[in-house]
């Protein structure tokens, strides 16, 4: 229960950071009702989870602290390299092909961010963790 509370917060969250119009084929809570009701919805899923956690014990909560973590350099990352690519459109709108500034200090930008495939790792690896701790006591 826990871990699904924490994902339809992160896609409360999403949605709002990527500015998304449509969540699995209906209009997203940010579209509909705003970002601030989005924002304070994943909150709400956020804290709801994390009190289910606090009564599995703190070997759950520092699984889901490590989540947290990992959730948030990613889309720290991901934001990042989105306006990093911006800029550099920005910059180059109008182009004549010439070498500019940016082109020299953009260049580590050029690969895709790929995050979905990591955070469903993520995720699955978080499950296994706290179904294991649920099972056996917390691991070492």
């Amino acid at each position: 229960m826990a871990i699904e509370l924490t994902h339809l917060a992160t896609l409360f969250h999403d949605d709002v950071m990527d500015e998304a119009l449509v969540r699995r084929g209906s209009a997203s809570a940010n579209s509909r009702w705003g970002n601030s009701v989005a924002i304070l919805t994943g909150d709400f899923l956020f804290a709801q989870a994390s009190q289910i956690l606090a009564d599995l014990g703190p070997e759950a909560v520092r699984i889901q602290a490590k989540t947290f973590s990992r959730l948030v350099s990613g889309q720290m990352a991901e934001t990042s390299a989105r306006i990093l690519i911006r800029t550099r459109w920005l910059l180059h709108a109008g182009d004549n092909g010439e070498d500019r500034l940016a082109d020299r200090h953009l260049r580590p930008v050029r690969r895709p961010v790929f995050r979905c495939p990591q955070a469903l790792a993520d995720r699955i690896a978080v499950a296994c963790e706290q179904l294991a701790c649920l099972a056996v006591g917390p691991m070492t």
